[in-house]
């Protein structure tokens, strides 16, 4: 039981940093696109982490409390998969 416990929150802290990268790539390639490029945002599906600039020197930035709501969307979804693929093997 602790082993899959680990399993499960191993792959999911693995999994949550890849959305959180992809999640930044994407917004920096829209902002690239829309000229806005300082400006981004880090997670999916809540956003967690802000930066914006608000003036040519005044770069503004902030974590939110979002990813902590991620970060267990993800666990759960993992325990989900984990669940599902046990089930199949024990029939």
């Amino acid at each position: 039981m602790i082993k899959k416990v680990l399993n499960i929150s191993f792959y999911s802290v693995i999994t949550f940093c890849v959305v959180s990268f992809l999640s930044l790539i994407i917004s920096m390639i829209i902002n690239k696109m829309n000229n806005t490029f300082p400006n981004f945002s880090i997670g999916f599906p809540f956003k967690y982490y802000n930066q914006f600039l608000m003036d040519k020197n005044d770069l503004h930035h902030g974590f939110n409390r979002g990813i902590i709501e991620d970060f267990l969307i993800i666990w759960i979804i993992i325990f989900i998969i984990f669940s599902k693929k046990t089930l199949k093997q024990q029939k």
